[in-house]
């Protein structure tokens, strides 16, 4: 399941080099425990408790896929979590209150556009999720993050949106653990 590294197995290694390959030998075991629980807990959850028979074996099979493709899981620093959940949801509440007032107002003139903004962070996971939770926030659509940066459509340029933003992307940083 794992795989052996032999760059890191010669007597000419440095004490760096075998650090290092602890510490990726260990991420994968600590993988490899997180998918099993995973696909464990699903399993439990979709299947009722039955068929564990082939629950293991669908649950090993998606485990070594996983691993295969190189998928690795978000880990997220908890103690982060309730101040990004409160701020996502007054964010959405707030923009889902002003796209109800510009519906029901029609006379109200908004200017609806698309802007490019350039992102602190240089992380995959994040610019990912970061698109994703400024998609969910209504009168927003991302369209691309590329090269650091996010092109966003706005319902109203005009409205506050670039503090939003990146006080968003400061939250999902501190959650997942990445430095500014």
């Amino acid at each position: 399941m794992f795989e052996s590294n032999q760059k890191y197995r010669g007597e000419n290694a440095t004490d760096s080099e075998r650090m290092k390959a602890v510490a990726i030998n260990r991420q994968k075991f600590y993988d490899t425990f997180l998918f099993l629980v995973l696909y464990g807990v699903l399993w439990l959850i979709l299947g009722g408790g039955k068929g564990w028979w082939f629950g293991a074996a669908v649950i090993l099979l998606a485990t070594l896929l996983s691993l295969r493709l190189g998928f690795s899981l978000l880990i997220f620093r908890p103690i982060h979590l309730p101040r990004f959940v409160l701020f996502y949801l007054r964010e959405l509440l707030t923009a889902g209150w002003q796209v109800a007032y510009t519906a029901c107002h029609p006379r109200k003139s908004v200017a609806p556009g698309w802007v490019i903004m350039d992102l602190k962070t240089r992380s995959d996971q994040t610019h990912m999720l970061l698109a994703t939770f400024v998609c969910l926030l209504p009168g927003t659509l991302t369209s691309r993050v590329h090269r650091g940066k996010m092109h966003i459509h706005l319902l109203d340029v005009e409205q506050p949106w670039r503090p939003t933003v990146e006080e968003l992307e400061t939250h999902l940083m501190a959650l997942l653990g990445e430095r500014k």
